[in-house]
């Protein structure tokens, strides 16, 4: 229902951008129960970004884009926290991030 709105509310030519935790990222694995992604009651739905193009493709919308990248972990005076951040990082620019976004036209 939502993205059928969405839909409805954008002009033909219209786009819509998006974005999600990616649950199929390295730092989920990483970062288990303790991993941003899970929080509640933000984040209800998890998606890869195969289920995310699949949910927006549904929803009547095609990609024109669709990145994975990293959120920012800062870093700090902690070991483990700078370890996380440089993974973050490096997981970001190889494009296996902790996040999903992407650029939607209407179909």
């Amino acid at each position: 229902p939502f993205l059928v709105r969405v839909r409805e509310l954008l002009k033909p030519d219209g786009v819509v951008y998006c974005g999600a935790p990616n649950y199929d990222s390295f730092m989920r694995r990483l970062l288990g129960k303790s991993w941003y992604g899970w929080g509640m009651p933000d984040h209800v739905w998890h998606f890869d970004v195969s289920m995310f193009r699949a949910v927006m493709s549904e929803g009547g919308f095609a990609p024109k884009m669709v990145v994975q990248n990293a959120l920012y972990y800062p870093y700090s005076k902690s070991l483990r926290k700078n370890t996380r951040a440089t993974l973050a990082r490096i997981t970001g620019r190889l494009s296996l991030g902790d996040q999903v976004y992407g650029i939607f036209a209407k179909k």
